[in-house]
């Protein structure tokens, strides 16, 4: 995306954030989940499903998905960590075709746009009342896989599209498994958490190579068809099958391929093989 299209997005994002009324939002969201699924949460890889050594196969995942960034001027960075990743960030992507469709480059937000907008809205606003509704919403889907005998087949992500320290809150509840990515890379990490650190520009080989010397994962971006079997003698996996990363063997690179959100944009050399999120 150019940084022209990226700016009259955002001034659509904050004119839009400040035209929004608490009590209207509360009211949605105690009305309306605020996790939801994509067509991303939804995959799922079926060579897992053969493999007998996991025990908690995930087959479902809920997220939570809020503006990255410093989208909506609001003196919050979502994405700590990110660089260049943000003018390719697939909050503006998806089964909408958001981007190719025009309508944000116009300034013209889309109704998933807008909701994403809600959701950080109610988190800035208030939240206390943003995390018992989040509270409510992951227990009631603990308690029907409870109902159901899948009790471990769930996964909470909660930065499908920012990059939010959640782990006090995470912390706060063992007995729900969580998942994300994350470019933060002195993230803690609870029992219950399981994180795939994305690379970018901002890091070096050799904390690359640290990380996954200590049993983690790293997401790596390759053009479809470029990605190596090993990267520096460390094995490679996809990422792209399922968005199940809590069964992924360790110490291994993550390939994702790159997604472009507009076809004809010549995308940055600095995007591939450093992790766009």
């Amino acid at each position: 995306m150019k940084i022209q299209h990226l700016n009259t997005i955002k001034k659509a994002m904050v004119k839009y954030y400040n035209s929004l009324n608490i009590n209207t939002v509360s009211l949605e969201f105690i009305q309306e989940p605020l996790l939801n699924q994509n067509s991303k949460l939804l995959k799922v890889d079926k060579t897992k499903k053969k493999d007998k050594s996991i025990v908690n196969e995930i087959s479902h995942i809920h997220g939570l998905e809020l503006v990255p960034a410093k989208l909506l001027d609001q003196g919050v960075d979502f994405c700590a960590g990110s660089g260049s990743c943000l003018l390719n960030c697939l909050f503006f992507s998806g089964i909408q075709n958001i981007l190719k469709s025009n309508t944000l480059i116009k300034g013209e937000l889309t109704p998933v746009i807008k909701k994403r907008i809600r959701r950080t809205f109610l988190f800035l606003r208030d939240q206390s009342l943003f995390y018992k509704i989040l509270t409510q919403n992951i227990n009631a889907k603990n308690d029907l896989a409870v109902l159901m005998g899948q009790k471990n087949s769930f996964a909470i992500r909660l930065n499908v599209m920012s990059d939010i320290d959640f782990t006090p809150y995470i912390d706060s509840m063992p007995h729900i498994q969580f998942m994300d990515y994350s470019k933060v890379w002195n993230r803690s990490k609870p029992k219950n958490y399981d994180v795939t650190y994305s690379s970018s520009e901002l890091v070096t080989d050799r904390q690359i190579i640290n990380k996954l010397k200590q049993g983690n994962n790293v997401a790596m971006v390759f053009k479809k068809g470029t990605a190596p079997k090993t990267w520096k003698g460390f094995p490679c996996i996809s990422g792209d099958l399922s968005d199940d990363r809590v069964n992924d063997i360790k110490g291994c690179i993550l390939v994702l391929d790159l997604k472009t959100t507009v076809k004809a944009e010549k995308i940055e050399t600095a995007f591939i093989n450093r992790g766009i999120k």
